[in-house]
């Protein structure tokens, strides 16, 4: 007696079926990776698609950046990988007298640490930025402080109606 196998005692698996569930689970793991490197670098994949925020700058005109801790800058921005370049940079200054609130514009860089343009700001530091209208306030004052006339109005600030007490 011979020590081969049997053919009755073999087990048959089709092929088919095996190839096909193989398939499909490495179609599941490749979607599945390029998913999460989509989300982990959609900050470079927006940049290879386009819609930059930089196609936004309108360059005729200064914009107003406003940063995550509510500081708000004025100047001509320019966005530079992950860094944002605002050069001739303007800032709100809040008079001492809180209860008249009157604010008025003031050209950076006169500061005791003589800050140097451009004020480089970090991207994940904006919060937004907006192109400025030239009959906005601030471009008005700009202009003032620009032509000499260092006794700039103060561009009004608008009342923030309080919310209710029954909402």
């Amino acid at each position: 007696m011979g020590t081969g196998v049997r053919s009755d005692d073999a087990i048959t698996i089709p092929v088919a079926p095996l190839r096909r569930i193989v398939t499909i689970v490495v179609a599941a793991a490749i979607v599945a990776l390029v998913l999460i490197v989509a989300v982990s670098q959609r900050d470079r994949v927006r940049l290879l698609v386009g819609g930059t925020p930089a196609a936004y700058i309108d360059a005729t005109t200064y914009q107003s950046v406003v940063l995550t801790t509510n500081q708000v800058y004025f100047g001509r921005l320019r966005i530079d990988g992950d860094v944002y370049l605002l050069s001739d940079v303007y800032s709100l200054n809040a008079s001492g007298d809180s209860s008249s609130g009157s604010v008025q514009l003031v050209k950076r860089g006169g500061e005791l640490s003589g800050p140097a343009e451009p004020m480089v700001i970090p991207g994940s530091a904006v919060l937004f930025f907006e192109n400025m209208r030239q009959d906005s306030q601030v471009m008005n004052a700009i202009r003032q402080i620009k032509s000499g006339n260092t006794s700039t109005p103060a561009p009004a600030r608008t009342a923030t109606p309080a919310p209710s007490a029954t909402r």
